[in-house]
């Protein structure tokens, strides 16, 4: 294995565009390193000042902003723009970013394809379905094929996989897909134990039909959460391109404590390390939000997702992309996760969950900036 070369983003301090806490409005933004870590400080015209710690280890936050050799191929991977089809969900997940609204009517088909029709950035080669949930929608195979032959893009889609336990749904659906993303989570992550146990067949059915699974995703509600999330992913080891983990983060109806993508990057190396497994950095579209690495041949996407605080838009430039709001155009998908929010949480209840702090984590560390290529 050989050392290859990576490429510094411009100084982690310096002058960038962040969003209001309060209006959602662009304003000029500053990062900015203190003893206590790192800060991004706005100025809204309207709201005033507003100073936010987006990191506690500014050392990380240097490291997580070095790309390499493999972001261009990491971006064919993520290179999709998503479709919010439908705003109804089958469950209510504590962490859910997309707010469902089960009493909303789903888009027409042919209002989604001029939709898609919009998405022509360039790194942008495929589409998903997103929602809340696609497998809510009883046109969801015609839904595919129109997309598919009036787009000429293949379609991917992102579930909670529940649908998917049942046989011959798999078999109305699945054939038409060009891959699957899969929400899989932990036993406890639903109130009722039955509804793991269906994504889990869920994922078998996809398997044994052969239909390529771009990831499964887990969201923690706190790091004692990696012991299950790391047996899951030693259950479907090989299976996914890559597995994404995410920590809680104030986006949508979570309400679990947050913490920094550092502590959940520090206790997955320390988890490996325990289990004799080497953690290397893998040089892709690593940025504060999301850093990749390898675990043996098997690729982990490190996750934290920022809400309207802690946005720096000049790290949300990049694929997957999202036409959830087509009057702000084809945007990273985090950005219009975000942007959609204030109306969404106008007409959504939040839930409350209480959970203490994430324990600070230090120690552990066994990073290498290699990678084979």
């Amino acid at each position: 294995m050989k050392p290859v070369p990576v490429e510094r983003h411009p100084a982690a301090e310096g002058a960038t565009r962040g969003l209001c806490n309060v209006c959602y409005g662009e304003v000029d933004a500053e990062v900015t390193v203190r003893e206590d870590g790192v800060y991004l400080l706005k100025a809204c015209p309207e709201h005033g000042r507003q100073d936010i710690r987006i990191e506690t280890d500014a050392d990380f936050y240097q490291r997580s902003l070095v790309t390499g050799p493999g972001r261009d191929y990491w971006y064919s991977v993520i290179g999709t723009t998503a479709l919010e089809v439908t705003e109804r969900c089958n469950v209510s997940c504590p962490s859910c970013y997309a707010l469902p609204e089960n009493g909303a009517q789903d888009p027409e088909i042919d209002e989604l394809v001029q939709i898609a029709k919009q998405s022509t950035a360039e790194k942008s080669k495929t589409l998903i379905l997103m929602g809340s949930e696609p497998t809510m929608r009883r046109d969801l195979p015609e839904l595919i094929q129109t997309l598919q032959r009036e787009t000429g893009k293949p379609v991917s889609m992102y579930t909670n996989g529940i649908r998917l336990a049942s046989e011959k749904y798999c078999d109305e659906v699945l054939p038409h897909l060009y891959s699957v993303a899969f929400s899989l989570h932990m036993r406890d992550y639903l109130p009722q134990p039955v509804l793991f146990e269906k994504k889990l067949k869920a994922l078998q059915n996809v398997i044994a039909r052969k239909v390529p699974i771009n990831h499964i995703s887990f969201s923690l509600r706190d790091l004692d959460d990696l012991d299950e999330v790391w047996e899951h992913c030693g259950q479907f080891w090989g299976v996914p391109h890559h597995f994404r983990i995410r920590t809680p983060s104030q986006v949508g109806r979570c309400d679990d404590e947050p913490f920094y993508l550092s502590d959940l990057v520090k206790a997955f190396v320390r988890k490996a390390n325990v289990e004799g497994k080497k953690v290397v950095w893998y040089p892709a579209d690593n940025n504060p939000y999301h850093v990749m690495v390898r675990v043996e041949q098997q690729f982990f996407r490190l996750i934290h997702f920022p809400g309207v605080e802690e946005a720096n838009l000049n790290h949300l430039q990049s694929p997957p992309y999202a036409l959830f709001m087509p009057e702000l155009g084809e945007t990273n998908l985090v950005h219009q996760f975000i942007m959609q929010e204030k109306d969404k949480k106008a007409r959504t209840p939040m839930r409350a969950v209480e959970r203490s702090a994430a324990p600070e984590v230090r120690t552990g560390v066994e990073l290498i900036d290699t990678v084979a290529v």
